[in-house]
């Protein structure tokens, strides 16, 4: 074989600059782009991961629980705890345990084993605040998430045999002493400003129920006690519709039913969301029955509720008109 030969042989496997240009160009450009996009992510994390590992815990603590008594402070509520733990695996979270919250007087102080808070990092770099939370008392527990971004809120929660009465909770949200143990989960989201634009399911439990007693409209109401109570409770497109809505339980070892309870009976219907809330339509219906120890307290309220009375000594009334303005009317003996 001639040199000339081998030269041409050379020149016909060698592939010009050109082609190999063209090769590198063939390359999809989205596999280039997650390339990058992926290193970027990569140095992102790993600038934030050991920039955490060398942030001072306990001044990271101080700052938090100051910023926590600060904003609580406003409200004329003190708050302590007795140990706080904040970590960095698998998200941020922050743990206070032995937490007491003081109130104003005659609002009776908070009492929880064991506050943490979860929240979402991403999510507030979208601007959105979001995260997690998680209350213990004793062996019950109540946790749930939130979102909120402008009026647009999202909740959900769940709760295992959780104390109100232990915790103190439901007491310092409302104007009476409240007790009881609440099972069951739920979840609402909407708009703040558009009713019509929220949607909830409840599935709720609560028993050993006691609220203290109080004055009402300058009336003496005495201790309640109530065993247990439920609740099965929708929201769809606008419409609330309450499945079941239960309160205490009767003995029926008469032919009349004879309230175990101060409170024995049922709430059932729908509640239609207008523009406002106020002025959501109602159409329920419920009947209950009173203790005598309510009767005797409260001298003319079995008079006010006569019209409603049934052949069993129970009421029953129809619920319409307004949540401002509700009309209610006796339930005939055949509604009942």
């Amino acid at each position: 074989m001639n040199q000339s030969s081998i030269h041409d042989k050379l020149e016909a496997t060698e592939t010009p600059p050109e082609e190999l240009l063209e090769a590198s160009n063939s390359v999809p450009i989205w596999k280039k782009v997650l390339k990058q996009v992926g290193w970027i992510v990569f140095t992102g994390f790993c600038l934030i991961f050991f920039s955490l590992m060398k942030l001072p815990e306990d001044r990271l603590k101080n700052y938090l629980d100051g910023q926590i008594s600060s904003l609580l402070s406003q409200q004329e509520i003190s708050f302590f705890s007795k140990e706080s733990h904040l970590s960095f695996l698998w998200g941020v979270s922050y743990t206070l345990k032995g937490v007491t919250l003081h109130f104003p007087p005659p609002t009776p102080s908070v009492e929880i084993d064991q506050i943490t808070v979860s929240p979402s990092l991403i999510s507030l770099i979208l601007g959105r605040i979001s995260g997690k939370f998680e209350l213990k008392k004793e062996e019950g527990f109540l946790s749930g998430g939130i979102s909120v971004r402008g009026n647009q809120i999202s909740l959900s929660c769940e709760a295992k045999k959780f104390d109100l009465g232990k915790s103190g909770l439901l007491s310092a949200l409302s104007a009476a002493s409240v007790t009881g143990i609440v099972d069951g989960k739920g979840s609402a989201s909407g708009d703040l400003n558009v009713p019509s634009s929220w949607e909830s399911e409840a599935q709720l439990q609560v028993s050993a129920i006691t609220v203290g007693p109080q004055l009402i409209a300058g009336f003496s109401l005495p201790k309640i006690s109530i065993s247990e109570g439920m609740i099965d409770f929708s929201l769809n497109r606008g419409k609330a519709k309450i499945q079941t809505l239960r309160l205490g339980r009767s003995g029926n070892t008469t032919s009349k039913p004879v309230p175990v309870d101060d409170i024995q009976g049922t709430l059932s219907g729908e509640i239609l969301l207008n523009q406002q809330w106020t002025s959501s339509t109602l159409n329920l219906q419920t009947r209950f029955s009173l203790s005598e120890t309510i009767l005797k307290s409260l001298v003319l309220l079995e008079m006010i509720l006569s019209p409603g009375k049934q052949e069993d000594g129970s009421f029953g009334y129809r619920l319409t008109g307004t949540l401002e303005s509700p009309i209610p009317s006796p339930l005939s003996p055949k509604d009942s």
